[in-house]
């Protein structure tokens, strides 16, 4: 079955469908897949950093935890 489950100020809803369909739903301007298993609103993003192993780590407004960014997705912090 295909379900996703996104975050937002509101809290947490289950949405019917896949992240690709999702994906494919959203602004590519305001929405960046960042991994395999995650979007995320381009205006959230508080920072993007480099770990030690050279792999980007994002900060999104409210959430405690960096958000880890795969190497297929990278293209949207490099030059930043």
């Amino acid at each position: 079955r295909k379900y996703t489950s996104a975050i937002m100020e509101g809290g947490e809803h289950l949405l019917r469908q896949s992240i690709s369909e999702l994906e494919a739903r959203l602004d590519p301007q305001r929405f960046w897949r960042i991994h395999r298993s995650t979007i995320v609103a381009v205006a959230a993003i508080e920072s993007a950093r480099r770990d030690l192993r050279g792999r980007y780590r994002v900060r999104v407004r409210g959430m405690r935890d960096e958000l880890p960014v795969s190497a297929a997705h990278a293209h949207h912090f490099r030059g930043t």
